[in-house]
């Protein structure tokens, strides 16, 4: 399963003064460098493998079992994580700072039961390059 963003999906400055014509410029979209993205670039990729999971989850003991309110649950895995480039420059604007510009990835990380075949866990996030 992939999860693109859609082609036209950018990131874009928007004016300060509403007065300007926001829709008029031409708009011209680039994607970052790896030394925008800083030390987030070397993620970029589509990554899986194998893993191993463990939870101390809730557990409700059937009538006449011994109370047990907790139980170790443990689970081989597999898993994928897709980090690709977020298109444009991502406005952070400021109060007690100037506006910065911020570049960044996107990623959706899934994680399988390896035995089972079934979900254990989907997210999809932003991870971004803060300058100094």
């Amino acid at each position: 399963m992939s999860m693109e963003l859609k082609e036209d999906f950018v990131f874009e400055p928007l004016p300060r003064d509403t007065t300007e014509k926001a829709g008029l410029r031409a708009k011209v979209v680039q994607e970052p460098t790896l030394q925008q993205l800083g030390p987030i670039a070397g993620l970029l990729g589509d990554w899986g493998g194998s893993g191993f999971n463990t939870i101390w989850r809730p557990f409700h003991a059937p009538p006449g079992a011994p109370p047990q309110d907790h139980f170790l649950e443990l689970n081989q895995t597999s898993e994928t994580l897709q980090i690709h480039k977020v298109k444009g420059e991502i406005p952070n604007r400021g109060l007690l700072q100037d506006d910065i510009i911020l570049f960044g990835v996107h990623y959706l990380q899934q994680i399988q039961d390896a035995v089972m075949n079934s979900g254990l866990h989907f997210e999809p996030g932003i991870w971004l390059n803060i300058p100094p």
